[in-house]
């Protein structure tokens, strides 16, 4: 361009991203630039007794540029939190943001939104929230001029951009040069909801065409492996002058769900004895020592628990005082105390009749070390040979309970939600018929975790019921009572939402007291547990109520959406960031309420459903977003046993540590309990992830793994909340081998092979988010004589005593 400006523009590629992006799954443009309205957080704002806020779309919203944070330095004016000394000026109010101009330290500047004689560089959203009214939400780069006033245009699809409408890019132009893109739809498209409205990606780069005085200079095709679905990138051609290069072509495994294979096997599971069936009660699955394998605790009667640690890392048990021996404790597994690892909140009948709560927890890392033991062999006339053995030995960390003093007495059905944002599990419940209480997490500074007084979340009295209504309308004198609450984030804010099924009752003269119907309905937190307002009639019903209400996540855009059943049917609602959308028949026939779980099975971020409606032959249903509907995929692999004599419950969980969700059939015959465990068939596979990469330099094959594997993971560090040290089963590239050109014969019989470690990575718990890793080496065999080995160190952003980097 004149003056040598020119765009930054290319396809960026992501392993861990699994969405439909600008050239198919995990793909992004590089150089495009955004500003957007974020939430606020207790990190960077001062939001009082709150911890977070969501967008509000109005003028006390925050701004994001690119993902960071703008801090706001002087009115109007706006730097990142890593300061780029680039300087973001909003110009018109904050009441009608026309757009913002970006000075950086070069002396360019960066226009974003209707600025500059830009007419398409803004997206709005329009619905339920904002009243109908359009209010602009995100600011597009609209152009670059430099300090001679040279200038790049970026133009968009779509002049009226609302949020519901794509926003691509159609065109770069600087001087006498253009850069086209063209689109293709593709069969997986990305739909999703935020703000009360839609949003959808629906089509992928076709071609990118490079003119100068509008004469074609080069051509880049891009070709999908899947040709018309277009979700993997295949290969990508550049051609100038009708002349054509070696395409580069990429490698992809296949995706077991949709290739309709089974995803487990009868044939390859694994068998542990569970112990009798009178001694077996409240068995869960949780990660207690932090390795990124399942556990599993469950009570063996007399008031002690056993903890089956996965990774055949053996077992271990504790006992709680003073237990009534017929009691059937209740178990909740979730990360109270902040640490990163599951923790068990358990309760506690005495022997006198009452009740109590303890939180069983690990303290401690898994480490391993190396043991020697030392015999004698006797060789010849008492002359012994010393041998010594040595062996590794891992060792668990302690297993300890700590009462909760503050829940003695309860006995309730509690369930864990953060009410406050603050990044802790909170305690709530329904108490009465008249209440939905909670109790916020007062996590000390030593980590100890205690809960403080109740608070009421919800009141009766608060919920107006069209059913309520109708019946006293009639005179027949109804009464309202909750009978459940479920607990998720509806809309996305980082608050835990109620769903409350409420029933309505009638007193019959001559019969009494009976039901007349149940409601469903939805209360939105809006911050410090204030519940206001509540949203009445999403689902009401004539009948005897619902079962297996649950809040859950199906088309990946973040947002958790009601699946319930109801009357022998399964519904889903989706959430649209403000209510919920019409409700649906999930698989248009009479499925029963024992038949089916929900559970991500393939690591995609979007929850599969799975029916046992023949158990010798479960199937797993999938949400179609092109469809806008639940359809069948596959088959399970494994079956269902539901006898007089046998009876199969489930318990989802790692056992292997891939990442990927395993079963354990928890088998209940007369004499014993048998546990079979199910490894997903694609175990240790990053699914919808390049494996492999070919060019004219030569091939290059990508390899990953868990942090669950020690070759890759070095290890995290013992870290107080907000910090987070965490492991898990995260994947990250092991190893890199390629064809290496300057070596061997024709520069193509050896290779080069990198090796990657990494340790302590870490997030934070109250607003900045993840913080990334401590340290990164990399081991370099591309020399037969040595290793050259690199160590890179990374400031996570704080102390040391926080982070131990």
């Amino acid at each position: 361009g004149s003056g040598g400006i020119q765009p930054q523009l290319g396809l960026s590629y992501s392993s861990s991203n699994k969405r439909m992006g600008a050239a198919g799954i995990g793909w992004s443009l590089a150089g495009m630039s955004s500003i957007t309205r974020c939430g606020k957080s207790h990190f960077y704002d001062d939001l009082g007794s709150d911890y977070v806020r969501d967008v509000q779309l109005d003028s006390s919203d925050a701004f994001c540029v690119d993902g960071q944070r703008l801090i706001e330095v002087v009115g109007g004016v706006y730097r990142t939190e890593q300061d780029s000394f680039t300087e973001y000026e909003l110009i018109g109010s904050l009441a009608s943001i026309t757009g913002f101009k970006a000075t950086t330290k070069s002396g360019e500047t960066h226009y974003y939104g209707n600025l500059n004689s830009s007419t398409s560089a803004i997206q709005y959203v329009s619905s339920a929230l904002t009243d109908n009214r359009a209010v602009a939400n995100t600011w597009l780069r609209s152009s670059i001029v430099d300090t001679h006033e040279n200038t790049i245009r970026y133009k968009y699809t779509s002049p009226i951009n609302d949020i519901n409408k794509e926003a691509l890019l159609s065109s770069i132009e600087y001087g006498v040069t253009k850069v086209e893109l063209n689109y293709q739809t593709t069969d997986e498209p990305l739909y999703g909801y935020r703000f009360g409205a839609p949003y959808q990606r629906t089509h992928v780069i076709d071609s990118v065409v490079i003119s100068n005085n509008s004469n074609e200079i080069r051509k880049y095709d891009l070709t999908y492996e899947d040709n018309e679905a277009a979700r993997y990138l295949g290969k990508v051609e550049v051609c100038q002058f009708n002349r054509c290069a070696y395409p580069l072509n990429f490698n992809w495994p296949n995706d077991a769900l949709l290739s309709g294979a089974l995803v487990y096997s009868e044939s390859r599971k694994r068998t542990v004895g569970l112990g009798k069936p009178e001694y077996l009660n409240a068995l869960v699955t949780a990660d207690l020592d932090g390795d990124g394998h399942s556990d599993l605790v469950s009570y063996n009667g007399k008031g002690t628990w056993r903890v089956t640690y996965g990774d055949n890392l053996g077992y271990d048990s504790i006992a709680l005082p003073s237990q009534d021996e017929d009691y059937r404790p209740k178990a909740i597994a979730s990360d109270f105390n902040g640490d990163g690892r599951a923790d068990v909140l358990v309760s506690s009948k005495s022997s006198s009749g009452v009740f109590k709560w303890y939180l069983l927890h690990q303290e401690g890392e898994v480490t391993t070390s190396t043991e020697c033991t030392t015999t004698y062999e006797d060789i010849d006339f008492g002359e012994f040979k010393p041998i010594t053995t040595c062996y590794p030995k891992t060792q668990v960390g302690e297993l300890i309970y700590d009462e909760i003093t503050a829940l003695a007495g309860e006995n309730k059905n509690i369930q864990p939600a953060d009410i406050d944002g603050d990044g802790l599990l909170d305690l709530a419940y329904v108490s009465g018929y008249d209440y939905v209480f909670y109790r916020l997490n007062t996590l000390s500074k030593t980590g100890v975790v205690g809960f403080d007084t109740s608070k009421a979340a919800l009141r009766i009295s608060d919920v107006k019921s069209p059913l309520y209504d109708k019946t006293d309308a009639e005179g027949r004198r109804p009464s309202l009572s909750f009978s459940d609450a479920n607990w998720g984030d509806v809309n996305g804010d980082g608050l835990s939402d109620i769903i409350v099924e409420v029933e309505v009752g009638v007193v019959d003269e001559e019969d009494g007291p009976e039901l007349e119907g149940a409601e469903l309905h939805y209360a939105i937190n809006q911050g410090n547990g204030h519940f206001t307002p509540v949203y009445t009639g999403l689902v009401e019903d004539d009948s005897d109520g619902f079962e297996n209400v649950q809040l859950i996540d199906f088309n990946g855009d973040g947002l958790q959406d009601l699946l319930y059943h109801n009357f022998g049917k399964w519904y889903v609602a989706q959430s649209n960031g403000a209510g919920f959308e019409p409700v649906k028949d999930v698989f248009g026939e009479a499925v029963a309420a024992k038949d089916v779980m929900a559970v991500n099975l393939d690591k995609d971020f979007k929850t599969e459903i799975i029916s046992f409606k023949n158990p010798r032959a479960p199937r797993v249903y999938k949400f179609d977003a092109k469809e806008n509907s639940f359809v069948d995929v596959t088959g399970l692999g494994f079956v269902r046993e539901d006898s007089d004599t046998v009876k199969d419950s489930f318990q989802a969980g790692d056992f292997n540590g891939d990442g990927a969700i395993d079963f354990m059939r928890v088998r209940y015959e007369q004499d014993n309990v048998t546990g079979h465990i199910f490894e997903y068939n694609s175990s240790y596979v990053l699914e919808r992830t390049i494996t492999g990469i070919r060019s004219r330099a030569g091939d290059t094959n990508i390899g990953y793994r868990p942090l669950t594997d020690d070759e890759v993971y070095e290890g995290r560090v013992e870290a107080q909340f907000p910090i987070i040290s965490a492991s898990g089963a995260a994947y990250v590239v092991s190893k890199v081998i390629s064809t290496n050109p300057i070596s061997g014969l024709n520069g193509h019989n050896k290779t080069a092979s990198v090796t990657y470690k990494y340790a302590n990575m870490a997030f934070h718990g109250q607003g900045r988010g993840y913080l990334g890793f401590g340290k990164l080496t990399t081991i370099d065999s591309r020399d037969d004589d040595y290793d050259m080995v690199t160590e890179t160190v990374y400031h996570q952003g704080f102390d040391e005593d926080e982070t131990g980097v």
